[in-house]
């Protein structure tokens, strides 16, 4: 039997972060569970009648995950010693972990230092960051011990050095200030193998700093591995599957999803994701969906931007499986598991692999058909929400998408569907995504039956295209949702979901006004006093002399 990534993902519910073999394991159980459950003949037919009922639109999946907020999730910099780590993938933001008490220098102590953990892993980068609530720019000429002056109205009060994990020797400022710290002094073995993160320095301005600076951090995710530029792999470039020295950054979800199966190698040896083998992820399947996601899509305002992208802050607590769910959502993915094979579609569904008419279809089994789908799992508009960098990656509300028409076949009801899409910091990719979910959501139409062994090469995720008079569908597109092998006959029991690649197609012209505001805090100007004037004069002994100045 063949099933969806999906379905394993529901069923799965004891994997988790460090270690590679729950996860594998697991999804291992689940589908030879289920190929042991389909072989008897009583049972199996009672698993073939699930399937049409298991076949979700691109927009059910997006919707089924639990909703994760899609604003920052480290907001404020934590202290304490049971913060999980995390990393970050392609381009995210955090607010870090204290690493160290706040602590202070100077003859009068007007120097206030943090040392804030921003990642568990090394090779991630420091984009920009932001004081108190609005982003900083940076100098290019470091100070001696403070690392980058922050420029603007913080000029010569905060200063920032980063650390991006591959340091080898402690701090040399924290060293020669904190060395002999009463209560933390800071030691040479206080290196930080493998940990990203930043020291901040500011000096006491009352105006300034009312209180402990607030800081956030907008990072570039850790390097990782595309076999797209591995030789090894027929690909063009440098990357080694077992050096990451070689890897680079990338936006790409679908190899951030491909290095998740892989398993990404954390400090001290560990890896956190699936630890499959690179065989088990067909590179002709995985490839097309990275070249898919990277296709260029043309703008409104010029130029292009990438089809997909994604950015995400993944804390090693998690599921491995509850952050490729993001991933996918960011790329209107969908996977498969293929006899311990993973194969992955992104975007639009593919061309037809198979072409059948009502005289191939076996006419002994059972058939199912759902035309249309009940009121409550039924919509018409979608909205939804998705972090916003500019808006120091806080949520944000894109603009949401109704149609007229589809209310009024309806009944005259406006049924919106809400998304929150955590892994997707583009707003113009939010939309394309929304356009193309709510159109996808529309064809309903759903069958079950057998086909004969002509369809062997079907897998989960192919599509057919079907001639049917009984229906009235001419060339109608299907997408192949499950696959129960018979082992005698060699019938084919598939479950199939209407679909057109048109769903997906995008133009400019699609593109609605969106607003992001960009937060500043402006200090205002000063304002005299109407009606009030202030002049210096002399108080006078009793003699006529100048003694004391006055107002």
């Amino acid at each position: 039997m063949r099933v969806l990534f999906w379905l394993a993902l529901f069923l799965l519910s004891g994997a988790t972060a460090a270690n590679a073999n729950p996860l594998v394991s697991a999804i291992g159980s689940i589908v030879a569970g289920a190929q042991a459950f389909a072989a008897s003949s009583a049972l199996g037919a009672a698993l073939v009648r699930l399937g049409a009922g298991i076949v979700l639109s691109s927009l059910a999946r997006a919707m089924r995950p639990k909703p994760r907020d899609p604003g920052l999730q480290t907001r404020t910099t934590l202290s304490g010693g049971t913060n999980p780590e995390w990393i970050i993938l392609g381009r995210y933001a955090t607010a870090g972990v204290l690493a160290a008490p706040r602590l202070t220098h100077g003859a009068s102590h007007e120097y206030l230092t943090h040392v804030i953990a921003l990642a568990g892993a090394p090779g991630h980068g420091l984009l920009r960051m932001a004081i108190n609530g609005e982003w900083v720019s940076l100098g290019t000429t470091p100070h001696p011990d403070y690392g980058a002056p922050v420029q603007g109205k913080y000029q010569g009060k905060a200063w920032v050095k980063f650390y991006d994990g591959t340091q080898t020797a402690a701090d040399p400022m924290m060293l020669a200030k904190y060395a002999s710290h009463p209560d933390f002094p800071w030691s040479a073995d206080m290196i930080g193998n493998g940990i990203c993160y930043a020291i901040v320095t500011c000096k006491y301005d009352r105006e300034l700093f009312a209180g402990f600076p607030q800081l956030r951090f907008e990072l570039s995710g850790i390097p990782l591995y595309d076999p797209r530029k591995d030789v090894s792999q027929g690909g063009v470039g440098t990357h080694v599957l077992s050096d990451p020295a070689t890897w680079e950054v990338s936006e790409n979800p679908a190899v951030q999803i491909y290095n998740i199966m892989l398993g990404i190698p954390l400090p001290g040896g560990e890896r956190w994701g699936g630890g499959m083998a690179q065989a088990d992820l067909p590179l002709a399947s995985w490839v097309a969906a990275m070249n898919a996601c990277d296709a260029p899509v043309t703008l409104a305002a010029g130029g292009t931007e990438p089809q997909y992208r994604a950015g995400f802050e993944a804390r090693v607590s998690d599921e491995p499986a509850s952050v490729i769910e993001e991933l996918l959502k960011a790329c209107s993915g969908e996977m498969a598991d293929i006899g311990g094979m993973w194969k992955i579609r992104v975007g639009a569904p593919a061309l037809p692999t198979l072409v059948v008419t009502d005289d191939d279809i076996i006419i002994t089994a059972d058939q199912s058909f759902a035309p249309f789908t009940g009121l409550e799992n039924t919509h018409n508009g979608i909205t939804a929400s998705h972090p916003d960098p500019d808006a120091l990656w806080e949520a944000h509300a894109a603009p949401p998408r109704y149609n007229a028409a589809w209310e009024a076949e309806d009944q005259g009801r406006r049924l919106v569907a809400d998304l929150s899409l955590s892994a997707v910091p583009y707003p113009l990719q939010v939309q394309r995504l929304m356009e193309a979910w709510i159109s996808d959501e529309r064809r309903w139409r759903r069958h079950e039956l057998t086909l004969p062994p002509m369809a062997l090469q079907l897998e989960p995720l192919d599509v057919i295209s079907w001639t049917s008079a009984r229906n009235g569908y001419s060339n109608k597109a299907f997408e192949v949702g499950a696959v129960v092998d018979g082992p005698r006959s060699l019938m084919q029991r598939v479950s199939l979901r209407e679909v057109d690649p048109a769903d997906y197609s995008w133009s400019p012209t699609q593109e609605l006004p969106a607003s992001s505001i960009t937060p500043t805090n402006t200090l205002p100007a000063p304002v005299a006093v109407a009606g009030w004037t202030v002049q210096g004069v002399s108080i006078a002994d009793a003699q006529g002399t100048a003694r004391r100045p006055a107002l």
